[in-house]
């Protein structure tokens, strides 16, 4: 690929064709092409950190169950909306990318969750010997604290499953993912084949002309208004998580790196937006709800910052029972050894 002349004829910036294989043309579209790359870098190790704190814990009950429901949303639907609008081309690898990472930690989630059932299942309906009956009242291990919290969650399941509140928060979140991967998507799918067939026919009348424009047209106003519905879910993700972290006064199992990351890939994510050069008022415009999310949620994650250092001793005494649960959980797994006498 040849990077053609541009029009002012400013040469192309070679060590980033050669890099990037990109045709960059002056400052600020190289600053632009920079920022764009760093908000990858940003993004592609965000949540890596937390799906290593989630195996290092074997446990995700640190993150809220709705913070990733509502990402799962909205990187759904981001990505689609990048395809629409016609977005750059880093942005739609990027949402393409958060739909993975948001799945493998919706896996870890339930995974652990499950596996900790197993556990404390195993250990209520395992008989007690009566020798050591009462050594252990002095002192609990921290694994029984979260045992009696689970079986109270799981009771609550299972015998509020009529509660309509609750019944109508998981149809609303079903609604919400079914409609942001599939809705739309069917959506689209029925206007192009639309298009292509009424393609294929003869239109000689003025009125069929204009109706044709419109429908091709509707692509892009839907992915418009997707972006912003995805906008919103960026910005209310926060809020489920700091009420779990103000709930419990602490940010235990929460990586920090996450929100670092996501303010440095967010901060870097509006700065490539905002320095690329040609923008329109048009274009402009298509970009304002991926600034409007980029930009919003850093107030956010400021609020989760300083949870992070509010809490931050309960969180080291959290930790320390953590590790002591994962460490005695270990060694009770392990086959007992017997030496002959």
């Amino acid at each position: 690929m040849e990077c053609i002349p541009h029009e002012n004829a400013a040469p192309h910036i070679q060590w980033i064709y050669t890099l990037f294989r990109s045709c960059v043309y002056g400052y600020a579209d190289a600053m632009s092409i920079l920022f764009g790359y760093a908000s990858i870098f940003c993004w592609l190790n965000a949540q890596v950190p937390q799906m290593l704190e989630n195996y290092k814990l074997k446990s995700a009950d640190g993150l809220s169950l709705y913070l990733l429901y509502f990402w799962l949303a909205g990187d759904l639907g981001n990505m689609f909306s990048c395809v629409l609008n016609h977005q750059l081309p880093f942005q739609t690898y990027l949402a393409t990318y958060f739909v993975c990472t948001d799945l493998i930690l919706l896996y870890q989630y339930f995974r652990y969750s499950s596996n900790k059932v197993e556990l404390c299942t195993d250990k209520f309906s395992t008989p007690h010997d009566p020798s050591v009956e009462h050594a252990d009242e002095e002192f609990v291990f921290p694994e029984e604290y979260a045992c009696l919290e689970l079986t109270k969650t799981a009771e609550d399941v299972n015998y509020g499953t009529m509660n309509s509140n609750s019944s109508r928060k998981t149809l609303f979140m079903g609604l919400l993912l079914f409609g942001c991967r599939f809705g739309f998507g069917s959506t689209t799918a029925l206007l192009s084949t639309t298009a292509n067939s009424r393609g294929s026919t003869a239109i000689t009348t003025a009125a069929a002309a204009a109706a044709e424009e419109v429908l091709l047209q509707t692509p892009l106003t839907l992915g418009w208004m997707l972006a912003w519905v995805c906008t919103t879910f960026y910005i209310v993700s926060r809020v489920p998580q700091i009420h779990k972290n103000h709930k419990r006064h602490s940010t235990q199992g929460l990586s920090l790196a996450l929100f670092s990351f996501a303010v440095g890939g967010n901060v870097t994510y509006a700065l490539s937006i905002i320095l690329h050069p040609g923008r329109t008022r048009e274009s402009f415009m298509e970009s304002l709800p991926y600034l409007s999310g980029s930009l919003g949620t850093l107030f956010l994650d400021a609020v989760i910052f300083g949870q992070f250092l509010s809490y931050r001793k309960n969180t080291a005494v959290d930790n320390t029972n953590a590790h002591m649960a994962v460490t005695r959980t270990s060694s009770l797994s392990r086959p007992l050894t017997f030496n002959s006498q």
